[in-house]
């Protein structure tokens, strides 16, 4: 999500948010990493950079306004029921086409 993320702000001329989405990210997986380890050992490091790019690719695309759109795109293409429905509404205009 990260990726497509950041060809979208690429795409937008939105990179400005770019570098604070990055350090923010990696304060906070330093922070939980710091917590985790001690606690949990490797699984506590495999959970904290988990959380820490759920909350760099979702949670901060909802917080950052100018981002909010593309939170929007990227829950609307996890949907499997708009997946399907698109898909399905494609193939009908590629079949009256022929």
């Amino acid at each position: 999500m990260g990726a497509i993320r950041n060809i979208w702000l690429l795409a937008e001329e939105k990179q400005k948010y770019l570098p604070g989405i990055n350090l923010a990210g990696c304060v906070l997986n330093i922070l939980l990493n710091a917590f985790m380890i001690p606690l949990y050992g490797a699984c506590g490091a495999a959970f904290a950079s988990f959380l820490t790019q759920f909350f760099m690719n979702f949670v901060l695309g909802f917080l950052i306004g100018s981002v909010r759109e593309n939170n929007k795109l990227m829950l609307k293409g996890m949907n499997p029921w708009f997946f399907d429905r698109e898909l399905k509404n494609s193939i009908s205009e590629i079949l009256k086409k022929e």
